[in-house]
């Protein structure tokens, strides 16, 4: 499955942020981003717009259009999650509790690291303090987007899976990929917000493992690319290569991300804008789930942190 996610909104105080993930299957993207270049080159030249088209420019008219035109243009239609999150007191309070859970985290790691005493790993256990520096230091709302990405990012990649397996193109899952827009993140940034996210999500995974069948054995398209060891109930010990398959992009290179940007400013016009949008109920037909969206509500209860996310689930630092 092919990902894209994208957020809408300026996430003041008092305000909803919208994230939306979009699911392209990926035997049918030639087709879905054929279609979606000719809707935006149509809506362009009919609005008398130039350069990237955005969801907060379009009509009524050609939302319908890029629903029946881009998400519906294969026999397996593109779908999308929807997230919303809180910018208040409440919410800021328990993501500062998140805060120092990723910053501790970061800070044990490379305590693990150092103690090795080897040249290269001093190197990289200073990375690591570093980074946890750079997350103490974030301010409000990049810390908002980046604890939100790392929350729904695991979600999204296990719908991926779900669909994939319910729908009968598992064997497509070794071309799995999140590509999250980069608009937001500072170049000098972006390997930080990639690590970190990846890191977390590889974290994530030590507690819930991944849905895969029993009967995916060594010769299945995801177990062969991003599978180093199967442990059963013990979960998976992913290869580097899965790391890869999270990443930003610009919204421009990426097709799978402007889908992104058209639903989640279209969501968030209905959902908390003054709009009413005669498309919207069409749109919800896309949806994976029934809800309109889901809420992420921040929580002080915290996970303990691992030594290190990319060593096998359960296994301790070694003495």
């Amino acid at each position: 499955m092919i990902i894209g996610v994208d957020e809408s909104g300026d996430f003041s105080v008092g305000s909803r942020g919208v994230f939306v993930a979009v699911f392209v299957r990926p035997s049918h993207r030639e087709v879905v981003v054929a279609a979606q270049r000719r809707w935006e080159k149509s809506a362009r030249r009919d609005l008398g717009l130039s350069g990237e088209l955005k969801g907060a420019a379009l009509n009524s008219h050609w939302i319908e259009a890029f629903m029946a035109e881009v998400l519906g243009a294969s026999s397996t239609p593109v779908r999308y999650l929807a997230f919303a999150v809180d910018v208040d007191i409440e919410s800021a309070a328990a993501m500062e509790v998140q805060r120092e859970r990723i910053v501790s985290g970061y800070q044990g790691w490379a305590a693990h690291v150092r103690s090795r005493s080897n040249g290269e790993e001093r190197k990289f256990a200073t990375a690591l303090e570093q980074t946890a520096e750079w997350v103490r230091r974030l301010s409000r709302i990049p810390l908002i987007k980046l604890m939100t990405l790392a929350r729904i990012v695991p979600e999204v990649v296990e719908w991926a899976f779900a669909v994939s397996i319910m729908q009968q193109f598992d064997d497509e899952l070794d071309r799995l990929t999140v590509t999250i827009d980069r608009g937001y993140v500072k170049q000098d940034d972006l390997f930080r917000w990639r690590d970190l996210l990846r890191s977390t999500f590889i974290g994530y995974t030590h507690d819930n493992p991944l849905p895969t069948l029993d009967t995916w054995d060594g010769s299945h398209a995801f177990m062969k690319k991003f599978v180093a060891e199967n442990r059963g109930e013990g979960g998976l010990v992913l290869t580097p290569a899965f790391k890869e398959m999270i990443d930003f992009d610009s919204s421009e290179a990426t097709p799978e991300v402007r889908l992104a940007d058209v639903i989640a400013a279209v969501v968030r016009r209905e959902e908390f804008g003054s709009e009413h949008l005669a498309s919207y109920p069409l749109l919800r037909t896309f949806s994976l789930i029934p809800q309109r969206y889901k809420l992420i509500e921040w929580t002080t209860d915290v996970r303990e942190s691992t030594w290190d996310p990319y060593a096998p689930r359960n296994e301790p630092p070694p003495r």
